[in-house]
């Protein structure tokens, strides 16, 4: 577009561009070029300088004021051949400066060059608001629609439930199961693969009209219409859980994983927006965790309710550990063939100022899943230093103590060095901590775990491991462990003597302990005749109802500590 009060000028140069094929308005009155401009969208304007009307600065400063119309070119002509007065206009508002007199090829010539240009500018612009547009809407993963575009077609899809209703609508919140654990074992890439597969997987396994999200970190939310009865949700579901349950191939690894399913149905009823129903279907998922892990729970009114009360004892139980309210109880264990106390193991209860004293398998579950585990470990294990160093100091108590440390706890950066502050703190003897970790915390990072306690070891710690034959650790590994104890779990002393499963697993177990050169120790004795048993088998240690169950601190130390320790006696 030309803009000019020199109509014998605009002529001769909208002849001169016509001809190469450009199409051209011109214009002699500025005051008039908003309106053609907003018609004719202009790839470039050419603005004299000087007109009667208004300048052109004056005009392109208004043009720029428009935002749809600020991304136009604009090049001013004129006789001007100041520099400085060429430079402030082109800081004002254009983007070149053309002096007159000018020939008419020259200004066709340059007028090409700069739509060239401007159009690849444009061209970029338009693939980067384009690339833009998408990534605000889809995950950069995976390539789904993303939370906000789901909420979108969620709030749509019930606006037509509610006008007809047709079929049955679905929304199903999804959680990859152990997934936070092969990402700490194989890395973030590998984590990156998994979810890539998996979403191509759900993909495939879903009807082209359903909408299928990630909504962040492991989680994808799927919204399925038109399923023609709550038979048909359920069996969908189960399909889900199939195809994610079957085995992953990733750098070389095959990986198992599994897929927890939260489902709501949608009613369409009033007063019941999108964020209402995700959260019907997070409640629903956390309950598919806790009780169906890898299988599918459909919402119900009453699991509100108990996740608020969950909330709420999560929150007690945080204001808990900093307020007081764990009390810590000791357990004795014995040696099998002499009977006398041989250790002791210390164990966490909560003392709840209104529902009084809560047993750890209502909380610690609740620790573990809340990430709280770490924060109650740590209070534990300086409870128990605490402990020891006390009987150590007034009783010469010379026995090791056994404090359970969880996976994540052990898995944790400062754990050694946390122990290790703790053990100098109150200057520990050699042997009297014991750390009980699992199987599992063996078989998530075996080049980790045998570093870690191995730094353990040199501080003077004992290492057993709890629950010994219901984990996953390899056991011709095992020995490359630094471990001292092996407790034998209480499922295989339940059915003694009888059980002759329970007895084989339990005499291997023995078995290998003592060709490994491990103490071994029984958990959940309650019988004589287990007991013999066990003495039978060469079993060094037990722990259980048949002789003490766990007991206050006081209680422990009048017991079993005070009167019953020989003060100063070798071990």
């Amino acid at each position: 577009m030309l803009v000019d009060d020199d109509e014998d000028l605009l002529k001769l140069y909208q002849l001169f561009l016509e001809e190469k094929g450009i199409d051209v308005r011109t214009l002699s009155d500025p005051t008039a070029a908003l309106n053609v401009i907003n018609h004719f969208r202009p790839e470039l304007i050419v603005l004299d300088l000087y007109m009667p009307a208004c300048s052109g600065i004056e005009l392109g400063q208004v043009i720029r004021q428009h935002h749809r119309l600020a991304n136009i070119p604009i090049v001013f002509l004129s006789v001007e051949d100041n520099p400085d007065k060429q430079l402030s206009a082109i800081r004002l508002a254009g983007d070149d400066f053309l002096t007159k007199p000018i020939e008419p090829w020259r200004l066709t010539q340059s007028i090409l060059a700069r739509v060239r240009r401007a159009r690849m500018v444009n061209r970029y612009i338009r693939a980067l608001v384009k690339d833009l547009a998408y990534k605000e809407r889809h995950d950069s993963l995976t390539g789904l629609p993303n939370r906000r575009v789901f909420e979108m077609r969620l709030k749509a899809a019930l606006d037509r439930q509610r006008q007809q209703a047709r079929g049955v609508t679905a929304l199903m919140l999804m959680d990859i199961d152990n997934f936070q654990h092969v990402n700490d074992v194989y890395g973030h890439e590998v984590g990156d693969a998994l979810i890539l597969d998996m979403a191509q997987r759900l993909q495939s396994a879903v009807p082209d009209e359903a909408v299928l999200s990630r909504q962040g970190g492991d989680e994808f939310a799927l919204l399925v219409q038109g399923l023609d009865s709550f038979e048909t949700v359920r069996r969908f579901c189960a399909q889900l859980n199939r195809v994610a349950a079957l085995p992953f191939f990733v750098t070389g690894q095959e990986i198992e994983l599994g897929l927890s399913i939260g489902v709501v149905l949608c009613t369409g009823r009033e007063g019941m927006g999108p964020k209402d129903l995700i959260k019907q279907a997070d409640t629903a998922l956390y309950h598919a965790k806790e009780v169906a892990k890898g299988g599918f729970v459909f919402f119900e009114e009453a699991m509100a309710e108990e996740l608020r009360h969950r909330v709420a004892l999560i929150h007690d139980l945080r204001r808990a550990i900093q307020s007081g309210q764990l009390v810590l109880f000791a357990q004795p264990q014995f040696d099998c063939q002499s009977r006398q106390v041989c250790g002791a193991e210390m164990l966490v209860r909560w003392q709840h100022p209104e529902r009084g004293l809560i047993p750890p398998g209502d909380f610690i579950p609740m620790a573990e899943s809340s990430g709280l585990i770490v924060e109650l470990g740590s209070w534990v294990l300086r409870e128990a230093v605490r402990c020891i160093r006390h009987w150590q100091a007034q009783f010469g108590w010379h026995l090791p103590v056994a404090v359970n440390v969880s996976p994540h706890q052990f898995m944790q950066e400062t754990f050694v060095e946390e122990v290790g502050v703790a053990i100098r703190e109150a200057a520990l003897a050699d042997g009297l901590l014991e750390l009980e970790i699992t199987e599992g915390v063996l078989a998530q990072n075996p080049g980790l775990a045998v570093d870690s306690l191995n730094r353990l070891k040199r501080m003077g710690v004992r290492i057993a491991i709890d629950d010994f034959g219901t984990g996953y650790s390899n056991l011709a590994a095992l020995k490359q462990y630094p471990l001292d104890l092996l407790k034998v779990d209480r499922s295989f002393i339940d059915g003694l003597p009888e059980d002759d499963n329970d007895a084989a697993i339990a005499s291997t177990i023995l078995s290998m302990g003592r060709h490994l050169g491990y103490r071994t120790l029984a958990e959940g004795v309650e019988t004589q005749a287990q007991l013999d048993w066990l003495r039978q088998q060469g079993c060094d240690a037990m722990q259980g109802y048949l002789r003490a169950r766990p007991m206050p601190l006081d209680q422990f130390e009048e017991q079993w500590v005070s009167h019953r320790m020989d003060k100063g006696a070798g071990r």
